[in-house]
């Protein structure tokens, strides 16, 4: 219940310090922790994002390659081909 100060009942009209960690220390060093967690699977996937990424780049850029090898094997033989006749 609040009080007409704005504080639970249980709360004093004056805080003292040790009033304030019991009250606002205490949750922060538990919201620190989930930001500590949060921050590292955020590092997490961005290290394997990045893998990804660079998976996809070298995929793309082998399969051009691989697409033009192709091509210019199809024209060497076509150009033999037509020598031949």
């Amino acid at each position: 219940m609040l009080v007409l100060n704005g504080f639970k009942k249980s709360c004093p009209e004056r805080l003292t310090y040790s009033h304030l960690s019991a009250t606002i220390l205490l949750p922060m060093k538990h919201m620190i922790k989930w930001l500590k967690i949060s921050a590292g699977i955020n590092l997490y996937l961005s290290i394997i994002m990045t893998l990804v990424f660079l998976t996809l780049i070298f995929a793309v850029t082998s399969d051009y390659n691989l697409t033009n090898a192709d091509e210019y094997i199809n024209f060497i033989i076509d150009k033999n081909l037509e020598e031949r006749d």
